[in-house]
């Protein structure tokens, strides 16, 4: 084993240390100092001097190099190094995932998670009369409805404004089997699945108090599967999903504590046939049962309150793939 030894004989000739930073670590450097090799105690030891150093060329990206210069019996040893490095700052996210492959093309992974949001952009809103900067351009674009400008009108203001962050935890089921053992045409089919659990809350300002509140976009529950069928020639697949109805604003319009959409459960489908090594058809369907998309308010956070429904109606997609 080869013990190197290196003494610092304190002439820094950067202006910044590597390791001495108060607010991060900087990447341009350079020092010189002592170096002395002992090989395991066998024979004489090497000793002379040793030049490092480095340079950042990029915001995440630096290139060092070394050069030491030792004698040793009567013989001069030079070493050079060089190398591009880079780094990366540690987040305060935590993911810890376990994967049991039980059977060929079959899994089943567990994965917990935690995650520290800094911050969020919200879109507050502010019930108030009609600024001042804003009565010009109002009276430009509605000339003829000079009643817009009445002092004792109400406007509704919305903003994009930086909010508190929050932290963010779950975990995540995952299973995948090929039924490739059973016999006959069974041996085609396989089976997907996905559960997820996700907990996070924020705080909003409701009437001057400050209240915690579900993540906007966030369902705590959501799940996918799939079963499909495969053969080198054709194959099919049908899947269904859902989750848990979702808010989608937590500073609900008109007296509403807040709004919120609901999570249906919908199912997709999808087929292709090789007509030959070259030319393929796909067949795809989206929301087969004709499921709808319902947007509703929770008056004082307790009511189910319909505000909005939209249908997109069932879509089918033909297509013809060339594979060169």
């Amino acid at each position: 084993m080869k013990i190197l030894k290196a003494v610092t004989a304190g002439l820094m000739l950067a202006a910044t240390p590597l390791l001495a930073q108060a607010e991060g670590m900087s990447y341009s450097y350079l020092d010189l100092g002592y170096v002395e090799t002992d090989i395991d105690g066998v024979g004489p030891t090497a000793d002379g001097f040793g030049l490092r150093g480095s340079v950042g060329v990029a915001k995440n990206f630096f290139v060092f190099a070394d050069y030491s210069d030792q004698e040793v019996a009567n013989i001069d040893v030079e070493q050079i190094a060089a190398g591009l490095g880079g780094r990366y700052g540690l987040s305060d996210n935590l993911d810890l995932g376990a994967e049991w492959y039980f059977t060929e093309k079959s899994v089943l992974g567990v994965a917990l998670f935690y995650k520290d949001v800094e911050s969020f952009i919200s879109f507050p809103t502010t019930q108030e009369p009609l600024r001042p900067e804003d009565r010009a351009a109002v009276a430009a674009v509605f000339p003829t409805q000079p009643q817009l400008l009445d002092p004792s009108l109400i406007w509704t203001y919305s903003t994009a404004a930086n909010s508190d962050g929050t932290k963010l935890k779950g975990f995540e089921i995952a299973y995948q089997q090929s039924f490739k053992g059973l016999p006959g045409i069974l041996s085609n089919f396989g089976f997907t699945g996905n559960y997820s659990y996700v907990d996070a809350e924020t705080e909003v300002t409701r009437s001057g108090r400050v209240v915690s509140v579900p993540l906007t976009g966030m369902s705590n529950n959501s799940w996918n599967a799939t079963l499909y069928y495969e053969t080198p020639r054709w194959g099919s697949r049908v899947s269904v999903n859902n989750r848990d109805d979702y808010i989608t604003n937590n500073l609900g319009q008109n007296g509403n504590i807040s709004e919120a959409t609901t999570g249906p459960v919908r199912w997709d489908m999808s087929a292709f046939y090789h007509l030959t090594e070259s030319f393929s058809l796909s067949l795809e369907g989206i929301n087969l049962t004709d499921e709808e998309e319902r947007l509703y308010t929770t008056g004082d956070g307790t009511m189910n309150l319909i505000r909005e429904i939209n249908q997109s109606g069932r879509q089918v997609f033909l297509g013809v793939r060339w594979n060169l």
